[in-house]
């Protein structure tokens, strides 16, 4: 098996780089209700290289490090897997990279909070 994996890296690594490219936009799909973009009114970024998942009530790191059960960490992928394998849960949103990173440092999106 791992003679095999060695002559057909390339193969594996295209074959699992399209399956994550299916799986994120499956998922960021779902949670923009087919829109594809940020759900900050202010913002509405729906360039798809730059829309993340969001955990809506926050704890975002608890909730990998659970699903993630102390092995390697999974990432983002791991985490969009998990939503397609537990029927898309309730509790997440599609933000851009921006406005998540902004709710995660400063509590609120900065275009929702006003001056930081």
């Amino acid at each position: 098996m791992a003679s095999w994996r060695g002559a057909n890296r390339l193969r594996l690594l295209i074959y699992h780089r399209e399956r994550h490219h299916e799986e994120r936009l499956a998922v960021l799909w779902f949670y923009s209700d087919g829109s594809l973009r940020c759900a900050c009114p202010p913002c509405g970024e729906d360039r798809y290289e730059f829309l993340t998942l969001d955990h809506v009530d926050g704890g975002g790191n608890a909730h990998r490090k659970g699903i993630n059960r102390g092995e390697r960490e999974w990432g983002g992928g791991g985490l969009m897997r998990w939503l397609l394998n537990h029927d898309y849960p309730p509790g997440f949103q599609v933000l851009c990279w921006n406005c998540n990173a902004g709710k995660a440092f400063y509590g609120v999106c900065p275009h929702l909070g006003g001056e930081t």
